[in-house]
C-alpha cells in the first residue's frame, strides 16, 4: 500500500477501512460467500474515517436483510447476468452489448450482486450511486448503472418475479454537480501546421503519412472515426453532388466463445450499420478539403478490390486503434501534445459554431441523437457566441 493511502486496523465488524489518496476514506465488509462460493463484501465510503465507521455500524444492526439465502429469491448477480446473456445480447449491436457488460460486472454486481433479488430496495441502489458520486465516478457512469438496473428490473417485473422497481424511487446527482470538461479545440494555427504535417510529402513525391488524408477528411466533415473506417468507396460517395453518405461504421467488439457468450476470448474489428449513433444514416456534405481528401484516397486505394475507402492490404476494415496510433506518430513529428481523433471532430464542430451555424443544424451533421447531447458537449462555444453577439452590439 503506498504511503498517501493509509490503513486503519478494523475492529470486529467493521471490515477493512484505509484512505484513498484523494483523501476520502473507504471501508469494505466481508459478509460471507454468496450462492456462488465467492466472497460477498460491501462497501462503505466517505469524507473521514468516522463517517465510515457509522455507516458499517448502521449497516450490521439490519445485515441479515442483505444477505442472501438459499430459498425461493435468486441473488441478484445471477438474475443480472440471466437477463443481460439472455436478453439483452438479442436487441443491442455488439459495441452496445459490450458496453452494457461493462457496467453490470464493474458498477453493478460488486456492489448489489450478493443481493436476493426481491430483497433490493432503493436504498441499495441509491447508497451505491451515492458512493459512486462520492468517488468522483462520471455522470455518464452513474447514469449507465442506474439505466441498467432498471431495465433489469423492469423485465423483471415483466416475468413476474418481482412486484415493484426499486429504481424508481432513486435519485441521481444532477449534471450541474459534476465537474464540466471542455472539449479540446485546435486554434487556426494548429489547424494549419496539423495539415501540412499531414499532406507532407517526401522528395520522392511519396506520403509521409498513410492516413495524412484520412485525417483532413475527418477535421472537414466532423466524421468519428469508427464512421470514417466504414465508408463504402462504391456507395457511399457522391463527388458531383459533394456529398458523403455515412451508414456504417467499424467497431472492435469482444470476440465470444459461442457456446458461453460470456466467456470473451478476444476481440475482432466488425463493419456494422450505424456503430455509435442512433441518429439513423445521414448525409454529410463535402467541402473543397474534404472532397480533396476522399479523391485522393479513391486514386491511392489502400485495397482496389475492396470496398471500402479506408481498409488493410486484405481489404479489411482496420482497428479504429490503430488509427489513433497513426494520428499520435503525425503529432509528435510536430511537437503536438498527443489528442484523439475527437478532438479533430470537435475542431470542425467549433468551425460551425463560429460560423453561426444553428445548433439544430449542427447537431445533424454531426450525427447526434438529440440536440440536447450538442448542447451540452459544446455549452462553452455557445456561450462565447452569445458573449461575442452581445459585443457586437455594445452602444
Amino acid at each position: 500500500m503506498s504511503d498517501n493511502m493509509k490503513k486503519q486496523k478494523a475492529k470486529d465488524g467493521e471490515g477493512s477501512i484505509y484512505q484513498l489518496p484523494n483523501g476520502k476514506w473507504t471501508g469494505k465488509l466481508y459478509l460471507g460467500k454468496k450462492q456462488n462460493g465467492k466472497p460477498a463484501r460491501k462497501t462503505f465510503s466517505g469524507k473521514t474515517e468516522a463517517e465510515v465507521r457509522r455507516k458499517i455500524k448502521a449497516f450490521n444492526k439490519e445485515k441479515n436483510k442483505y444477505l442472501a439465502e438459499n430459498i425461493i429469491s435468486i441473488s441478484f448477480e445471477e438474475y443480472i447476468n440471466k437477463w443481460l446473456y439472455n436478453y439483452k445480447k438479442n436487441e443491442l449491436k455488439d459495441s452496445s452489448f459490450d458496453r452494457l457488460e461493462y457496467t453490470v460486472k464493474g458498477d453493478i454486481i460488486p456492489h448489489l450482486g450478493y443481493l436476493q433479488l426481491g430483497k433490493i430496495t432503493a436504498d441499495d441502489i441509491q447508497e451505491v450511486i451515492n458512493n459512486m458520486f462520492e468517488d468522483g465516478k462520471s455522470h455518464s457512469t452513474i447514469k449507465k448503472m442506474r439505466d441498467a438496473c432498471n431495465g433489469c428490473f423492469r423485465y423483471a417485473i415483466e416475468k413476474r418475479d418481482v412486484q415493484y422497481n426499486p429504481v424508481s424511487g432513486v435519485s441521481t446527482p444532477s449534471k450541474n454537480k459534476f465537474e464540466r470538461k471542455e472539449v479540446q479545440i485546435l486554434k487556426d494555427d494548429e489547424v494549419k501546421l496539423f495539415e501540412e504535417e499531414a499532406t507532407r510529402q517526401f522528395r520522392t513525391g511519396r506520403y509521409v503519412h498513410k492516413y495524412g488524408y484520412v485525417f483532413i477528411l475527418i477535421l472537414n466533415t466532423g466524421l468519428r472515426r469508427g464512421e470514417v473506417l466504414g465508408i463504402d468507396k462504391n456507395k457511399d460517395i457522391d463527388l458531383d453532388e459533394n456529398t458523403l453518405h455515412i451508414r456504417n461504421g467499424v467497431a472492435k467488439i469482444n470476440a465470444r466463445d459461442k457456446k458461453d457468450i460470456s466467456n470473451v476470448i478476444g476481440q475482432k474489428i466488425v463493419l456494422q450499420p450505424n456503430v455509435k449513433t442512433d441518429a439513423g444514416d445521414r448525409i454529410v456534405l463535402l467541402n473543397k478539403k474534404a472532397k480533396k481528401a476522399i479523391k485522393y484516397l479513391m486514386e491511392n486505394p489502400f485495397n482496389k478490390d475492396s470496398n471500402l475507402l479506408i481498409s488493410n492490404e486484405d481489404g479489411m476494415p482496420i482497428s479504429p486503434d490503430l488509427l489513433g496510433s497513426a494520428l499520435h506518430r503525425l503529432l509528435d513529428n510536430i511537437h503536438m501534445e498527443r489528442f484523439g481523433c475527437h478532438v479533430l471532430r470537435h475542431t470542425f464542430a467549433s468551425k460551425m459554431f463560429a460560423k453561426g451555424e444553428d445548433i439544430k443544424v449542427i447537431s445533424e451533421i454531426l450525427g447526434h441523437a438529440t440536440v440536447s447531447i450538442t448542447y451540452d458537449t459544446y455549452i462553452h462555444l455557445i456561450k462565447k457566441q452569445k458573449a461575442k453577439a452581445v459585443e457586437a452590439i455594445d452602444f
